[in-house]
């Protein structure tokens, strides 16, 4: 997965579990809901924060759940590439 021999850094993981939670359908109802959920959980334990426009956010989500599965690897290290874009460190408090 990914380029050839490279393992996924955390960011890519937590993207790839997004996708799969949004296109594996494991609960009938609120796939889209619970990735987005686990994405804040996983980046706030990782002490990031989202600092995009939530409908953003959104509508990469909604892509996501209206793509082709055959194109799996390529939306998810987009939809990487897209948080990459809009995370920063969470300030640290006392």
């Amino acid at each position: 997965m990914a380029q050839e021999g490279r393992s996924l850094d955390f960011i890519e993981r937590v993207s790839l579990a997004v996708y799969l939670l949004v296109k594996g359908h494991p609960f009938q109802d609120g796939n889209k809901r619970t990735a987005l959920r686990m994405l804040i959980n996983c980046l706030r334990l990782a002490e990031l924060k989202y600092t995009g426009r939530p409908i953003d956010l959104a509508y990469s989500i909604e892509a996501i759940a209206k793509s082709d599965p055959s194109e799996k690897e390529k939306l998810f290290l987009e939809f990487a590439g897209f948080l990459k874009r809009h995370l920063q460190r969470r300030d640290k408090v006392a």
